[in-house]
């Protein structure tokens, strides 16, 4: 399985400088711009909501999550196995996504694995559901307990359900493997958001020197380099733009610090009127270059404008629910009486009461300070007086 893996980064890094240029059916570089801008706009303008339902397949090579021993105290580091994962690891994934373009709001459900090391050494695999949410005003992530509870993989006691992040961002939650999804909508990466979702003032787009058509898979594409937001000369984004397919973006690279961290190639369905995803593959890459996964994935399903009456944007606490609380830091959990009692070591289990106690509940306190400032006011009034005389 790593020979093969081996193999396809091979294949997928050589069809990079393999290509042959071709002359350009356009002017100039400005008119290529201007004619994937707008036909970037038209799919912005084109759907008010979006359902996608995509099944994938993750391959994790041997060793490739050694990079996390780093990160880890030397005495649990000595009783991890040599590799992580031992052998080549293959699971099964799933993403769902609800797109509401009118009322600025998105879902996604994401079934996964994630490497779990306990204080033991023990490494394993657990499969993990997880719901990030973002209802036009707060972002979350949801992950409900009994969903991530299995007969090896136990949650601990006081691990949060929902955490409320501090950061609101459109962007938040949708990670590369849900590129092609943003792509199909008409938003791309490194370019300022300005719409009400997810959308993009296209006319910011940074195109440095590199823009050129060649050939790729039999077809004639335009391939453009835009920097990422905030970023330095090292880092950008490589995007191949089939123009003659509504501008969609057949292959798209990100580098960082001048090395590619994931490549993405897609192919597209003619389909609701417009070329959108139908199957794409995801390799992505550690800092040194090698391999870290590859992604297959299907789409299952594609609806247009669909009812999303009953599709929940906003999680609220339930009575017993772990909270994380990214803003201040903290996590609680909700009592029945509507109170929220403090975790302070979440792992431990020590734990106290949030409640905010009202000014009159302190009158004791309150009086003891007001006899003490007094008795000290009338011992100067006498000692006045005193003077006084003298």
């Amino acid at each position: 399985m790593t020979a093969r893996l081996a193999l396809i980064t091979v294949v997928a890094t050589i069809s990079t400088y393999c290509l042959v240029p071709v002359s350009s059916a356009f002017a100039d570089h400005e008119e290529i711009v201007r004619e994937i801008l707008s036909l970037w706009r038209k799919r912005q303008q084109r759907w008010e909501r979006m359902y996608f339902d995509r099944r994938g397949r993750v391959t994790i090579p041997n060793g490739a999550l050694n990079v996390h021993r780093e990160t880890l105290n030397p005495s649990l580091k000595s009783r991890l196995p040599p590799d992580l994962p031992l052998a080549d690891r293959t699971y099964e994934t799933r993403v769902r996504i609800w797109l509401d373009f009118t009322e600025n709001r998105w879902r996604r459900e994401w079934d996964r694995e994630t490497l779990t090391i306990d204080n033991s050494g023990g490494a394993r695999f657990c499969k993990v559901f997880e719901v990030d949410l973002f209802d036009g005003k707060e972002a979350q992530t949801y992950t409900p307990r009994d969903r991530n509870t299995s007969e090896n993989c136990v949650p601990y006691e006081f691990q949060p359900e929902l955490v409320l992040h501090n950061s609101i961002s459109n962007w938040f939650g949708l990670g590369p493997a849900e590129l092609p999804f943003l792509f199909a909508i008409g938003n791309l990466p490194g370019i300022t958001s300005t719409a009400a979702f997810l959308g993009s003032n296209n006319e910011n787009l940074v195109l440095l020197s590199q823009l050129h058509l060649t050939r790729y898979h039999d077809r004639e594409v335009c391939v453009i380099r835009t920097r990422n937001f905030g970023s330095g000369n090292g880092s950008f984004w490589e995007l191949w733009v089939d123009v003659g397919h509504d501008a969609s973006i057949v292959r798209c690279t990100n580098y960082f610090d001048g090395k590619p961290s994931y490549i993405l190639e897609i192919d597209y369905q003619d389909s609701h009127d417009s070329w959108l995803p139908g199957d794409w593959t995801m390799w992505s890459f550690q800092t040194n270059g090698d391999l870290s996964s590859v992604e297959t994935v299907r789409i299952e399903a594609i609806e247009i404008d669909p009812d999303m009456r009953d599709v929940e944007f906003h999680i609220k606490p339930t009575v017993g629910m772990v909270v994380r609380d990214n803003a201040i830091d903290i996590r609680w959990q909700l009592q029945s009486d509507g109170t929220k009692r403090q975790i302070d070591h979440p792992r431990v289990g020590a734990a106290h009461a949030m409640t905010v106690q009202p000014w009159f509940g302190n009158l004791g306190l309150i009086a003891a300070i007001c006899a003490v400032f007094l008795a000290f006011m009338i011992v100067c009034l006498l000692r006045l007086r005193t003077l006084h005389r003298l």
